[in-house]
């Protein structure tokens, strides 16, 4: 949950300072707050959003200047819509509806 979450509880009384310590006691997390009132600390500010780590094909692109992840994302397409084009048991012209499940969908051409 975010923080803004918690306190809302903690200001309504929801949550209060025996939970808190409570919490503080049963974590066994290696970076927890020494005392509760480092803990209430860490609680009144925000973090920053976490940053996205570069994927293998983006590395890949910044190591050689090919374009890998338009690559990837072209062949990955082309290979999922064969892939479930053949699974789904529709071709062009099929009359048939398309089944999943309990749910019946007509297919246009």
């Amino acid at each position: 949950m975010p923080r803004d979450w918690y306190r809302e509880r903690i200001a309504n009384g929801s949550i209060t300072e025996a939970d808190l310590a409570a919490a503080l006691a049963a974590s066994r997390h290696p970076a927890k707050p020494a005392n509760l009132a480092e803990l209430q600390a860490a609680i009144a500010l925000d973090r920053p959003a976490p940053a996205a780590l570069a994927n293998v094909a983006e590395l890949a692109a910044k190591a050689s200047g090919t374009d890998w992840p338009g690559i990837v994302a072209d062949r990955m397409g082309s290979w999922l819509a064969g892939y479930f084009r053949r699974r789904s048991g529709v071709v062009a012209g099929d009359p048939r509806p398309l089944r999943m499940g309990c749910l019946a969908v007509q297919c246009d051409p």
